[in-house]
């Protein structure tokens, strides 16, 4: 994928280690300093397991209505904006995301950042979204 010059490329490193985990886990990032906040769009991803995947699931529209902080993301429809990986006990990924919007100011400190680990069942019901940086 071929970025625009002024589009800048931030990297998320998530790791998790928690028992019980089935269904997917899905990451994404958002733009902090708008309200409400904005999605980032996914370049790429990488796992020690080499099974991650860019997507969007219907399943995170309903966080929008659980979630003060994902507000934003309640009518969104386009894909990739998140990275899907297999729910295990422990694992990590890291995803290379962007602005989608051309001429969006730069972030000038990680804490503009918003990144959120979700769960999704195998029936492919959204189980819970944990704000787990900005």
């Amino acid at each position: 994928m071929a970025l625009a010059p002024a589009q800048q490329t931030v990297l998320v490193e998530v790791d998790w280690n928690r028992g019980g985990l089935t269904g997917e886990l899905g990451v994404i990032a958002l733009d902090g300093r708008v309200t409400p906040p904005t999605l980032l769009a996914v370049a790429g991803s990488w796992t020690g397991q080499g099974d991650s995947g860019s997507t969007w699931l219907a399943a995170y529209n309903e966080l929008a209505g659980r979630y003060d902080w994902l507000r934003g993301i309640g009518d969104h429809t386009t894909s990739p904006d998140a990275v899907t990986v297999p729910a295990t006990t422990s694992g990590g990924l890291r995803a290379w995301m962007y602005q989608p919007t051309s001429g969006a100011a730069p972030f000038t400190s990680p804490d503009q950042i918003v990144v959120a680990l979700i769960r999704v069942d195998r029936s492919g019901n959204a189980q819970w979204a944990r704000r787990i940086k900005g």
